[in-house]
């Protein structure tokens, strides 16, 4: 992250749902014991039932299992379950991720922004402030 010195701008577009589609990038939401708990709560499900239902695991990580290729969440250009959306989903696009993340260099973040609207606009965040969010730390609000 040493290429963010003064920052980067982001703010998810309205109506967007790039990053929950097959049809602009590949990629997995992986969950945590709590993105579960907290996912079946909110469709009034057990938790072994939506683990069930909606993910798949493989080497021992939990992944939501794509509906024909999207989020099995999105509902037209929206979450439907923003309330209760995954903290993959929470931090996008500053998480720390093994193999990729679109702030790991200033190629990866213009590699992201060819798929992400809202990359390059709204708010400056600083690069303390991301590095609060890839450790899950709540700041101004934001939670984690």
């Amino acid at each position: 992250m040493e290429w963010i010195k003064r920052g980067v701008r982001f703010e998810c577009q309205p109506d967007c749902g790039q990053c929950c589609t097959s049809d602009s990038r590949e990629g997995s939401v992986f969950l945590e014991a709590f993105d579960i708990e907290r996912l079946a709560g909110h469709l009034a499900m057990s938790p072994r039932a939506f683990v069930k239902k909606f993910t798949h695991s493989e080497a021992g990580e939990i992944e939501l299992v794509p509906a024909r290729g999207n989020c099995p969440f999105l509902d037209g250009n929206r979450c439907g379950v923003y309330e209760a959306r995954p903290v993959q989903c929470r931090v996008y696009p500053f998480f720390p991720l093994d193999g990729f993340s679109p702030v790991e260099s200033s190629y990866t973040w213009r590699y992201e922004k060819r798929f992400c609207p809202g990359i390059g606009k709204g708010r400056l965040y600083s690069k303390s402030e991301i590095r609060a969010r890839m450790r899950g730390v709540d700041v101004d609000g934001f939670d984690v």
